[in-house]
């Protein structure tokens, strides 16, 4: 989700491993509720964009993880500059 002035003040970007597990999280999640319910009730941005992506490729490393292969178990492809 991206809530107004992007990646400036507010954003978040999650791997999931399905998307079964995404829609259970989103849609049953008691603490997921309590952060939409607080949302609402203290106008924590005006706008807010869900986007779905299907990752293709990763570049490089978090905390020297390769966040593909370890969410998806699969052996990412290399982005050429």
């Amino acid at each position: 989700g991206v809530g107004e002035w992007p990646v400036i003040q507010q954003a978040t970007l999650s791997l999931w491993k399905s998307q079964g597990a995404m829609m259970h999280y989103a849609y049953h999640s008691a603490e997921h509720a309590e952060v939409v319910r607080r949302t609402r009730t203290e106008n924590w941005y005006a706008e807010e964009l869900f986007c779905r992506f299907k990752p293709l490729a990763e570049s490089g490393t978090w905390h020297e993880q390769q966040l593909l292969a370890q969410t998806f178990g699969q052996k990412p492809r290399v982005l050429l500059p």
